[in-house]
């Protein structure tokens, strides 16, 4: 089995909902690959979710899928999920809806990942290594 070394630094801004949470130079290691390792960052969403902005960086020399970020509501999981399939494509999923980004990318590298998304608008972005 490959060796897994997965840090991820995140910056997640759940704009109007944990905007006063700042994530800034935290990091979260997985040494070891496995189907159950998370981390759960739990707030109470007084109104609903406007806007959703999530940045992070990853490193990891696995080949296959795996989930980079999930957003659950009590009466949804995996609301907003941010999916890499496959070497240089990664998946957006909001509501339901999916949408496929395929990017070149050196492997094993360090990605930085944002994906945005407007409620008002509909629009969804999404940036690999500062890349539309």
């Amino acid at each position: 089995m490959d060796k897994l070394l997965f840090g991820v630094s995140v910056l997640t801004s759940l704009l109007e909902a944990i905007a006063q949470t700042n994530m800034i130079g935290k990091v979260f290691i997985f040494p070891k690959e496995s189907n159950s390792a998370h981390v759960s960052l739990i707030t109470q969403l007084e109104k609903p979710l406007q806007n959703f902005t999530a940045c992070l960086h990853a490193y990891t020399d696995l080949s296959h899928g795996y989930s980079l970020f999930s957003y659950s509501i009590q009466t949804k999981s995996k609301e907003i999920v941010i999916f890499k399939s496959q070497i240089g494509e990664y998946n957006l999923i909001m509501g339901g809806d999916k949408v496929f980004f395929k990017v070149y990318e050196n492997f094993p590298i360090l990605v930085h990942i944002c994906a945005n998304w407007e409620s008002s608008s509909g629009i969804a972005e999404f940036w690999v290594n500062e890349k539309p």
